[in-house]
């Protein structure tokens, strides 16, 4: 018997060829797929020296810096215990004393907060506090100014607020006369009291995020020429802009029925003498025309 012999056509051999084919394809393109891939996303962390830092509140600055952009985060550092004897001859001697040693997870705040409003005075108070200090990272967010934290600073003359802050506390930026310019983010909701009373700004742009500006915010900025307020304004207080006596310009973008609470003396734009121009929505100027206190204005008005 004949040994048999096995006689592959061509067209055999080239269905053979082009499965090989189409297996190296998909191993090559599976492959590639679970080669490890570079998914690490440069992060921006800034630099934390010289801030002082509460949870996610910056509450001061120690630095000279001219410029700050804001800090998103940070992440916590060696700690450094200091021990010591103190004497408080009242509350406002605690206080103090707390505002400068008691920082973001320093040992013992809530106890010595806690004795502030209860220990008699003259208090002798020996202490051992371990203190964090504060680097680049992304454990924490930060997400407020909080009141005071950069007033009478005459070093800074313009501030970066990132998106990740909601809050500008109450006199933040008081007197910080020196300061001309703020780029405010998306994200900001809320401007506190007096937040930039007294600087030096020439024009101000605010986000479409922010809701409500509280009293005074803009008060005595001398130099204030031009104002943008964004779309989702609420809530504007009196004397946001009183004595900014240079300012011409406000354009209001926001179709909200926007509460401007105020009184004769210290109205949203008292003593604005050369504010000319006050641009509103279109389907809003009626509203601005016949509506307190807005109707004080309405000689001003004009249409986006």
């Amino acid at each position: 018997m004949e040994n048999s012999k096995s006689i592959i056509s061509w067209g055999q051999l080239f269905i053979i060829f082009g499965t090989v084919c189409l297996f190296l394809f998909a191993f090559t393109q599976m492959a590639k797929f679970d080669l490890p891939k570079d998914t690490t996303e440069e992060v921006k962390v800034l630099p934390v020296e010289g801030y002082v830092i509460q949870g996610g509140s910056i509450t001061g600055f120690s630095g000279e810096n001219g410029v700050l952009e804001i800090p998103t985060s940070y992440s916590l550092g060696e700690s450094t215990t200091i021990t010591g004897t103190v004497t408080f001859y009242d509350e406002s001697d605690a206080w103090d004393f707390m505002n400068e040693y008691y920082t973001n997870g320093a040992s013992g705040s809530y106890d010595f907060y806690s004795e502030i409003y209860t220990h008699e005075y003259p208090w002798v108070y020996e202490y051992s506090i371990e203190q964090p200090s504060f680097v680049a990272g992304t454990d924490y967010k930060i997400t407020s100014i909080n009141s005071r934290a950069f007033e009478d600073n005459k070093e800074i003359t313009k501030v970066i607020i990132p998106s990740s802050i909601k809050t500008i506390g109450n006199f933040a930026f008081q007197d910080c006369s020196n300061l001309k310019e703020v780029v405010f983010s998306e994200g900001l909701e809320t401007l506190g009291d007096s937040s930039f009373w007294g600087c030096g700004l020439e024009k101000v742009e605010l986000p479409n995020s922010l809701v409500e500006i509280y009293h005074y915010a803009f008060f005595w900025c001398h130099k204030l020429k031009e104002v943008v307020i964004g779309e989702g304004l609420k809530d504007i207080n009196n004397g946001t802009f009183n004595g900014c006596e240079n300012l011409q310009k406000v354009t209001i973008k926001s179709k909200n029925d926007i509460d401007g609470t105020s009184n004769e003396v210290y109205a949203i734009f008292s003593n604005c003498t050369s504010l000319t121009e006050i641009y509103v929505p279109a389907e809003r100027l009626e509203y601005f025309k016949t509506t307190f206190p807005w109707s004080w204005y309405e000689d001003k008005y004009k249409t986006i």
